[in-house]
């Protein structure tokens, strides 16, 4: 015997609840996926941009070199490596600079790095040639990173560390540090130190 009885109408509003249980269930999960997938892609930018500025400064402190800079339109011949980090910045004479994508740095070169406080950007400007004949052969200003509020340099030194390192007009234009650390303090990070040896 078959019976043709169908659902009645509390079962049929029982399954009914229970499908929309499940519904509103996938759609917070979904939307959790979402979010999280959002947080994830704005720090994996940070933290790609992180990365890039890191190699960028090992790079340029790994291709150190004792040559010094005659800065354009008869200005005094400048340090191979000079610190001022009262103002934020420092600049390097490099050799031998690997090449990045992107970019056209081979050979001998000189790095400026600085602290743009307005922005809260560190920038990099590269010369290709230590003895350029005027300002418009240097590259254009990089924008490396965003988001640094405080960048502190010191130079390690036969007689201990020293903060202005290549400042002094008796010193030799050609002398470089034993070692440099290197601080930036980011918004998003905290207290970044890099220290290089030569």
């Amino acid at each position: 015997m078959t019976s043709d009885r169908g659902l009645t109408l509390l079962e049929l509003t029982a399954a009914m609840a229970i499908f929309a249980l499940i519904a509103v269930m996938g759609l917070q999960a979904l939307g959790a996926t979402v979010l999280l997938q959002d947080r994830l892609g704005k720090r994996h930018a940070a933290t790609w941009d992180l990365g890039v500025a890191l190699v960028r400064l090992r790079a340029d402190l790994d291709a150190m070199a004792p040559f010094a800079f005659a800065a354009p339109q008869g200005q005094d011949r400048a340090a191979a490596f000079v610190a001022d980090p009262g103002r934020g910045q420092f600049s390097l004479s490099l050799a031998g600079v690997g090449r990045l994508p992107g970019t056209q740095e081979t050979g001998l070169g000189r790095a400026d790095w600085w602290l743009d406080p307005g922005s809260d950007t560190l920038m990099r400007r590269y010369w290709p040639d230590l003895a350029p004949l005027d300002a418009s052969v240097a590259g254009p200003d990089q924008a490396v990173l965003r988001g640094v509020t405080a960048l502190s340099l010191r130079a390690l030194t036969e007689t201990g560390w020293v903060s202005d390192f290549g400042r002094d007009a008796s010193a030799s234009r050609t002398q470089l540090p034993l070692a440099v650390e290197l601080t930036l303090r980011t918004e998003a990070h905290g207290d970044l130190r890099l220290v290089a040896a030569r």
